[in-house]
């Protein structure tokens, strides 16, 4: 038995996106909302107790206990980039706003708060 540590929804492909608190797991899955199938998964390399955020463009979120804030496709699960952020990232999900029109994407990690966006061309 192990529990749900975080949880995302993307209403477009009916995927939920999430996280456990199981040793023996140690990764983030997609799995059909209607179905319960697998999607995809992603192992880490320890347990993780970060949240997972999902986005409308198709992207997944998620820090690790590596101190990695890590992006992910949506579909595949591929990794398409990650971050050390310098502290693990424990018990905190992604979240996303925007600022002055642009959206951020920023995670909490030790006493740093993280923040991303996309520069102007």
């Amino acid at each position: 038995m192990y529990k749900v540590t975080s949880l995302a929804f993307d209403p477009d492909s009916k995927t939920i996106f999430y996280t456990t608190d199981n040793y023996a797991l140690r990764d983030i899955r997609a799995i059909d909302a209607k179905t319960g199938a697998i999607k995809w998964e992603y192992v880490l390399p320890t347990p993780s107790l970060a949240g997972v955020m999902s986005t409308a463009s198709g992207l997944v979120f998620a820090g690790d206990n590596e101190g990695y804030f890590n992006a992910f496709d949506s579909r595949t699960g591929k990794k398409l980039w990650s971050y050390r952020t310098g502290s693990l990232i424990w018990g905190a999900a992604p979240t996303t706003v925007m600022l002055d029109g642009k959206q951020v994407v920023m995670l909490p990690s030790g006493n740093t708060l993280v923040a991303f966006g996309l520069q102007e061309p």
